[in-house]
């Protein structure tokens, strides 16, 4: 009889133990809903590959109520070398589209889930090449809105091209001073390169390597 209650003590523990377990769980799955997570700002595009892919996003906690429409700017520089940006994918929470130097509403996605449960997102993918400009800052614009509370925000992805043949040396201004030259006075010459070039060189007076400019 006491080896059987001793029994029932232990079964009742681990049954108690189980069951607490099993509530922890539950509840975790319910209070730590999967949210989608953006790094703020866009990242940086190396212009000494062919081609990579570069993303820009941002998200913002707005608590438990729906909020309205929101767009951030950002500034995506892109090397002198690229030679070509399009828009590949892009996702929100839960509804939005994207732009880049006045490409108005690239890769837009209305289709999230509004159940308010799990990720209430939207994502699409395409192929949509976008205005760009070389060796500066390009603006990016993700606008978003979410109809359930908790975040909003977004980020698209851009697959970015880049020359990499190295630009032809080019002599792109020669003076001498004075022109035309005194006898038996001294002459002055300056220049200017661009493109592929280390140093210059010359002969018949000219000793060792100069400087590009």
């Amino acid at each position: 009889m006491a080896n059987q209650y001793l029994f029932f003590l232990l079964d009742k523990k681990w049954r108690s133990v189980v069951f607490l377990s099993a509530f922890i769980v539950i509840s975790t799955l319910f209070v730590l809903k999967p949210e989608m997570v953006w790094a703020d700002g866009c990242g940086t595009s190396n212009s000494a590959v062919a081609s990579e892919t570069v993303s820009c996003g941002w998200m913002q906690y707005v608590g438990n109520a729906a909020v309205g429409p929101l767009g951030i700017d950002m500034a995506l520089y892109l090397p002198s070398n690229t030679t070509g940006v399009t828009a590949i994918y892009a996702e929100y929470d839960d509804m939005g589209f994207s732009a880049m130097n006045g490409t108005q509403g690239i890769l837009s996605t209305y289709s999230g889930d509004h159940t308010c449960y799990g990720r209430t997102n939207g994502s699409v993918s395409g192929n949509i090449p976008v205005q760009f400009f070389p060796g500066r800052n390009n603006n990016v614009n993700i606008y978003a809105y979410d109809t359930c509370g908790g975040y909003r925000g977004g980020k698209i992805i851009f697959q970015i091209t880049h020359n990499l043949t190295p630009p032809v040396p080019t002599l792109s201004s020669f003076t001498i001073t004075p022109n035309p030259v005194s006898y038996n006075s001294p002459t002055y010459l300056s220049w200017n390169t661009s493109g592929n070039v280390d140093y210059c060189e010359a002969s018949d007076g000219w000793s060792g390597q100069k400087a590009t400019s």
